[in-house]
């Protein structure tokens, strides 16, 4: 048999005084694929960032780690960069959680490519048209931020997943893909990649995704350490919030359509996201939107926040037109607009976004408070207050948000949100990080802030167990649009 393309001997990384894992010996079977499971904040993705010597920051390490037989690891050390080349050159792959943090920013989706799988150009476009009907062609010329998140995610995976690596590791891949798309995604794994003689190594909470997948072993990360399962988890129940129906309308949103410029041969030339938008959303009430990946959804969350330029229509808020009080998104907020900023809190995809990377937490929504004019918006006591209602832990606060995981930075995310006392609370999938069981607690603490303040709730959200246990209406984003009208 030949050697295990990982082998971990009693290594462990702390964050500051945390212990996040301590592995006394882990290694794979060549050839076979493992699921992590575990609570958001567990490790798992710390785990596999180490596996791909990409931890960095405030952690300590020790102990050692070969990857194809190369020391990566030695005494916590991370061994030369040289070596790490070698290590790459047999073959290593890293699928992150966060798809933008692997395509260079400056360089068209072509041009990353070309750098990260030269050879597979032929491989990355039968397999986007196959499993996605993604046509690369059409996208080769544009950048990372002119696509949207899905279809970002299923470029990505493609070009990752299509690079020549033994070792491919995953970190909740079906981020940002809807229903239909993972089932396809599904099919592409159990197809070309699982069973082919490659390791697999993937965290994920999605228990419905991973139940679908020829998987070979199953592992929780718990307590530090990892633990074998004989059988996935049981899925989580929780009690709906039920609805009285009695909640006035708060946002309305009339005849909106919204377009954006795209570079051509000839020049800038417009492109519609959607047309004829129609909806009403009252307050004390949790609506859902669904849709596939690219559909607009993400697009009407930022128009209301009046973030985009080429907005047509009324978007009312409390009688007031949004829309007409900022028709444009250059230069800062006009004095009219500025109350209503601090009435919509959002909860982008990415929550890394929401925070100062330099500054510790706490320090970020003090200067998030100074903003909005209120310093003491985010007051110390009423930030833990909700930080203990969804048990995210205190000492989190004096980090900077590069060490927390990515569920911790949601639900911290989801956090500021929140102590900001907003009428509009839009969420742009935000339980993407988090595990079934921490979700839960989540989806209590927003209800019971529902409740009380008699907000209006906008979910963008492609998960069955969302819909299933929080969304109380759910509308299909292309039943809202009426692409087929001119403008």
């Amino acid at each position: 048999m030949n050697a295990s393309p990982v082998l971990v001997n009693n290594f462990t990384v702390h964050l500051k005084d945390r212990l996040l894992f301590d592995i006394d010996r882990f290694e794979p079977v060549p050839g076979t694929s493992t699921v992590i499971t575990g609570t958001t904040g567990s490790g798992k993705s710390v785990f596999l960032k180490t596996l791909a010597g990409l931890l960095y920051g405030p952690f300590a390490m020790a102990g050692g780690m070969k990857l194809h037989g190369i020391d990566a690891y030695v005494g916590g050390k991370k061994t030369s960069l040289e070596t790490w080349r070698s290590i790459l050159h047999v073959g290593l792959t890293f699928v992150p959680a966060e798809t933008a943090q692997a395509m260079n920013p400056a360089l068209s989706l072509e041009q990353n490519l070309k750098i990260i799988c030269p050879e597979a150009r032929d491989l990355v476009e039968r397999r986007l048209k196959e499993y996605f009907n993604l046509d690369f062609t059409r996208y080769a010329k544009q950048y990372p931020d002119e696509v949207s998140g899905g279809e970002l995610q299923r470029i990505t995976l493609m070009i990752l997943l299509s690079r020549k690596a033994d070792l491919v590791l995953l970190d909740e891949p079906t981020v940002n893909l809807d229903r239909q798309l993972r089932k396809r995604f599904i099919t592409f794994l159990n197809d070309e990649i699982l069973g082919k003689g490659k390791t697999i190594l993937m965290a994920s909470h999605d228990l419905d995704f991973v139940r679908a997948l020829h998987l070979d072993v199953i592992l929780r990360l718990e307590n530090q350490k990892l633990i074998s399962l004989d059988k996935l988890p049981d899925d989580v129940v929780i009690d709906k919030e039920k609805d009285d129906g009695t909640g006035a309308a708060g946002l309305d949103l009339r005849d909106v359509s919204q377009h954006y410029m795209v570079r051509g041969v000839f020049g800038d030339r417009p492109s519609w996201a959607y047309k004829h938008l129609n909806v009403t959303f009252r307050r004390s009430h949790i609506y859902g939107v669904t849709g596939p990946s690219g559909c607009g959804k993400t697009t009407m969350i930022k128009a209301i926040l009046r973030l985009l330029d080429g907005t047509s229509g009324t978007i009312d808020l409390g009688g007031q037109d949004l829309v007409a009080l900022k028709p444009h998104e250059r230069g800062g907020d006009p004095e009219a607009f500025k109350p209503y900023r601090r009435k919509i809190a959002i909860v982008q995809q990415d929550s890394r976004f929401s925070f100062f990377p330099d500054l510790k937490v706490k320090d970020s929504l003090k200067e998030i408070g100074k903003v909005y004019g209120d310093p003491a918006l985010y007051a110390e006591d009423r930030v833990q207050a909700l930080m203990d209602k969804i048990q995210l832990r205190r000492v989190l606060l004096d980090n900077l948000p590069r060490s927390l995981s990515s569920g911790e930075m949601k639900r911290m995310d989801i956090v500021r949100a929140l102590a900001a006392e907003p009428d509009v609370i839009l969420l742009d999938e935000p339980f993407a990080h988090i595990d079934f069981e921490t979700r839960a607690l989540v989806m209590k603490a927003i209800a019971e802030y529902l409740k009380r303040k008699a907000a209006i709730l906008i979910v963008v959200t492609h998960e069955d167990f969302d819909l299933q246990y929080f969304i109380q209406t759910d509308y299909d984003f292309l039943s809202l649009v009426d692409n087929t009208r001119p403008v």
